[in-house]
């Protein structure tokens, strides 16, 4: 005897309600083709979906290759920015440090301007003052 036969009458020993019901294989084979299609369709659904979402991960991928890029360029640019600015500090204090000191500062130039008008004032009043009384006398 053959093992599939053998299993089957064990099986039919066994179950006596398995007998009961009789197997329709063609409903069965068409159930079968019917998920298999739909299996069929849920998987090119799903490898569509796939590729979808794989060339948006590349697209993001470049996107953010290009940012870093952007990203290493703008800190190159800082850090030349910090160097040029500190030589120039560097340069501004040894020039500073080389010229020399000022007589006067911007409010005591002012200071000064307005009294030596002050002073020319007084001057000119006093010799308009002197001419006008030496004519006065001599009238």
């Amino acid at each position: 005897m053959s093992p599939v036969r053998s299993l089957l009458l064990c099986l039919s020993l066994i179950a006596p309600e398995l007998q009961a019901e009789p197997l329709s294989l063609p409903a069965t084979v068409a159930q079968s083709s019917l998920a298999e299609s739909q299996l069929q369709e849920q998987l090119v659904a799903v490898r569509q979906q796939l590729q979808v979402g794989q060339a948006e991960h590349d697209e993001l991928q470049k996107a953010l290759q290009l940012a870093r890029n952007e990203l290493d360029a703008a800190q190159v640019q800082l850090q030349r920015l910090r160097q040029d600015n500190q030589r120039l500090k560097l340069k501004l204090q040894t020039l500073q440090s080389q010229q020399p000191a000022a007589l006067l500062n911007e409010q005591q130039r002012w200071f000064a301007l307005g009294a030596a008008l002050v002073l020319l004032t007084l001057l000119l009043n006093r010799l308009l003052l002197s001419r006008s009384r030496s004519k006065h006398w001599l009238n």
